[in-house]
């Protein structure tokens, strides 16, 4: 078989990394974690971490990855041969908690539909959440960004490249809604669903040197 990447007995490639596998667990006296929470996972749980990297005189790769299977976990992986090209891959999840105990007199939080029966009964004294005849749920969601590029160099100064990401939520947003057509009837807070993408991509050429660079972008 042809050897990899260019991998010669007199040129190996010299990989080497580490990896961790440990434990989460909290015990918090909090009505409302969303502050605690913010942009990361806390819930108890496994926590892993892997780190590879690879080199010889022509070819090189990174990988690196935490988290694995947890609402905030990352990774990427990128290489290439040197001055002929390079590219690479990633995945980066991210949640944004508003309210860990929110509740509704709303059911169906999530979803297009919300309904609930009115009027309600009285909201009893604090400390009893949610209030009985309504719904607790976890207000937030989850932001998802993944993507790669791949840029060929072998023809230096001149360049090509290629990259595109996708970034998507889903969960549900704080909102509002009018309880009627007269500004005297008020507003009511409402658990809008959260559900898109948005994704980009583009390919693009130009000529780089110490002296000057041009580049078109479409």
């Amino acid at each position: 078989t042809a050897p990899a990447f260019a991998q010669s007995a007199d040129d190996p490639m010299r990989v080497q990394g580490s990896a961790s596998l440990g434990g989460i667990t909290n015990n918090t006296s909090a009505r409302d974690t969303a502050q605690l929470e913010l942009y990361q996972d806390l819930g108890n749980g496994v926590l892993s971490n892997i780190e590879v990297q690879g080199r010889n005189s022509t070819t090189w790769f990174d990988a690196y990855g935490e988290n694995f299977g947890r609402s905030d976990q990352y990774m990427f992986l990128r290489g290439g041969m040197y001055d002929v090209f390079k590219a690479g891959a990633y995945l980066n999840d991210i949640p944004h908690t508003f309210s860990s105990n929110a509740y509704t007199p709303y059911s169906g939080s999530g979803g297009n539909l919300l309904l609930a029966t009115f009027p309600l009964a009285a909201i009893p004294a604090p400390g009893v959440y949610p209030p009985p005849g309504w719904n607790g749920f976890t207000l937030g969601n989850d932001r998802r960004d993944w993507g790669g590029f791949a840029e060929w160099q072998r023809n230096s100064p001149f360049y090509f490249r290629v990259d595109g990401n996708e970034v998507s939520f889903s969960g549900t947003k704080p909102g509002s809604a009018a309880s009627g057509t007269s500004p005297g009837n008020g507003y009511v807070d409402l658990a809008f669903p959260t559900d898109y993408k948005t994704t980009n991509w583009g390919v693009e050429g130009g000529y780089q040197a110490k002296n000057a660079t041009f580049a078109m972008r479409w």
